[in-house]
């Protein structure tokens, strides 16, 4: 009987007769979402960063578009973002990401460096004296990016350059970014340019970066185009035209991030949904 079935197998391939098709997996969204605001050292500790993560994770799981079959939520604050657990999301988002898919990776906190240069995000537990052992070394998250077979990859960099002043050399958030393996389909948004630090503003309880995302993501975006009929979706294209120039408002001039490169991504493919009232 084995050998019947066998042979019916191969007069299929033989006559070109398709066989039972391949499982397609439907493409799927995964959003990491890091903020650090309380730190180990408390001289570091900033004021809304813990709060800029879980808000911008909030936003996007609930305005995802409906082209994803399903949404993963990741959020890491504070004292449980150490580098260990980091390097352990990052390694898990690898084996998960499939080549249909899309992820957003969020980071809110201080950028640092250590002596030799080399570029970090400082971690819950990250100490001056001894960042290249106690912050996550930015190089390492380059690879994690490169090796990532996600279709889409949207990075969201609101990293505070003011370290310097609290005993930690600072690191932009635009250094941050240029500093990232490069990888086809990226798209990286900058809180900042330059050696310009990233404030956070009392009022939004967020930082100005965050807060011109989240205000995008509310609407903002799609309004933005006045020859152009809100149509309750929010395109890679106008979240790209919306935040840097709404950072600048709202920082008072103090962060001009520029327009990211669309790195290969579609400038008119759905980002997110506008809520509805």
């Amino acid at each position: 009987m084995r050998r019947i079935a066998t042979w019916l197998a191969l007069s299929a391939v033989m006559l070109g007769v398709p066989g039972p098709a391949a499982e397609k997996r439907e493409p799927r969204l995964h959003v990491v979402s890091v903020g650090v605001a309380r730190y180990k050292l408390r001289a570091l500790n900033l004021r809304f960063a813990d709060d800029d993560a879980r808000s911008f994770a909030d936003a996007l799981t609930a305005q995802a578009p409906p082209d994803y079959s399903r949404l993963t939520r990741t959020v890491v604050i504070n004292r449980y973002a150490t580098v260990s657990n980091l390097e352990r999301l990052l390694r898990r988002l690898g084996e998960e990401a499939g080549p249909d898919d899309t992820v957003a990776l969020f980071f809110s906190g201080h950028g640092t460096l250590d002596a030799k240069g080399h570029f970090y995000f400082a971690t819950h537990e990250a100490d001056p004296e001894d960042v290249g052992h106690t912050a996550l070394r930015w190089e390492d998250v380059g690879k994690a990016v490169r090796l990532l077979q996600a279709k889409n990859l949207f990075v969201f960099l609101d990293a505070c350059n003011a370290g310097g002043t609290r005993g930690i050399p600072g690191a932009s958030a635009s250094k941050l970014a240029a500093s990232l393996s490069k990888r086809s389909r990226m798209m990286i948004f900058c809180s900042s340019r330059g050696d310009e630090s990233s404030i956070e503003l009392q009022k939004a309880r967020h930082g100005a970066f965050t807060e011109a995302v989240l205000e995008a993501l509310e609407g903002g975006a799609d309004e933005a185009h006045g020859d152009v009929a809100k149509d309750g979706v929010i395109t890679v294209e106008e979240l790209r035209d919306f935040v840097p120039t709404r950072v600048s408002q709202l920082s008072k001039g103090l962060q001009n991030p520029g327009k990211p490169a669309y790195g290969g991504c579609e400038p008119k493919a759905p980002f997110a949904l506008v809520p509805h009232d």
